[in-house]
């Protein structure tokens, strides 16, 4: 039977770490997926990479159709050299990170979508890609799950207070240029906080553009669409619209699964927009191209492409 599977997540990641560095198989046959995927995840959180794809790799065999398995594994088999990183660490319980690159002119905003209040990945995972950008990176989540609508909760002012405070970071970074990224929840908040910030760019990855109720009647932002005009009537949910109004509004790219009916109906309402590119994924029906970007070994060129002056 092997070593007892440890019940708590810290001493599950613990046990994770002492297989690997004895090369011990994992005792799979007790955890459910949800167990094992909080303990890799606990690790990620704390950069160890190694331990983490040791268990990944072993989990495949009892959980393959499970997706975290699947899509860390493609993560981690990827995962670049840290050697040219701008130095970050992810403090999972901060909705707010400044990562700086000195010498930079550009900052690059970086959205997390919801629940897990990541990028597609946990945050240490995907600084390895982003990190190699040339600009200063702000990591912001909204614990609030508001589609960051009424600002970040720890800069406090609602979203015009976030707008300030971000605006003047970007000041005192002394960069020139702000881009916007965003995957999901943080897609939409991309494309809002880019308008607003007169952003360069804005890439957005499986993301809503219209949080109208009436425009997701039977879409997966059916239930989210009906809270936030609730809560915030006065706003305006519409990115298509207020894109189309603005006198000079960023160049966006949206980039979703070409077989993912949601996340393509969105972007395609932005198809006869000057300003936008659609970038479907093709032959990918998942939420999270990101992943399926790894996997193609495609995701860093976009990333260059997106940060080029």
């Amino acid at each position: 039977m092997g070593t007892p599977l440890p019940q708590n997540t810290l001493a599950t990641a613990e046990y994770i770490v002492a297989c690997a560095e004895k090369t011990a198989g994992l005792n799979t046959a007790r955890g459910d997926v949800a167990h094992w995927a909080a303990a890799v995840n606990l690790l990620l959180d704390q950069e160890r990479f190694a331990a983490a794809h040791y268990a990944v790799r072993q989990l495949r065999v009892p959980f393959p159709d499970a997706e975290f398995v699947n899509n860390l594994t493609v993560v981690l088999d990827h995962l670049p050299a840290e050697a040219t990183l701008t130095p970050f660490f992810d403090d999972p319980t901060k909705e707010l990170q400044i990562a700086k690159r000195p010498g930079a002119d550009t900052a690059v905003l970086l959205f997390c979508g919801g629940g897990t209040y990541r990028l597609g990945m946990p945050l240490n995972a995907f600084h390895r890609w982003a990190g190699q950008m040339p600009a200063h990176l702000i990591y912001l989540r909204d614990f609030r799950d508001e589609f960051f609508l009424d600002g970040v909760g720890t800069i406090g002012g609602g979203l015009g207070g976030t707008l300030e405070f971000l605006r003047q970071a970007v000041h005192e970074l002394g960069a020139r240029r702000i881009l916007c990224y965003g995957f999901s929840v943080g897609g939409f908040a991309a494309l809002h906080y880019g308008l607003l910030l007169n952003a360069a760019r804005v890439l957005a990855l499986g993301a809503p553009v219209d949080l109208q109720p009436g425009a997701n009647l039977f879409l997966r932002w059916a239930r989210a669409a009906r809270r936030l005009h609730k809560k915030h009537p006065g706003l305006r949910l519409n990115m298509v619209h207020e894109y189309r109004a603005a006198v000079t509004p960023p160049q966006v790219s949206l980039m979703y699964g070409e077989d993912n009916w949601d996340d393509r109906l969105h972007a395609e309402r932005m198809r006869n927009c000057a300003f936008a590119t659609l970038r479907p994924v093709a032959q990918f029906a998942g939420h999270n191209p990101v992943i399926e970007l790894i996997r193609r070994g495609e995701f860093q060129p976009v990333l260059q492409e997106f940060c080029r002056s």
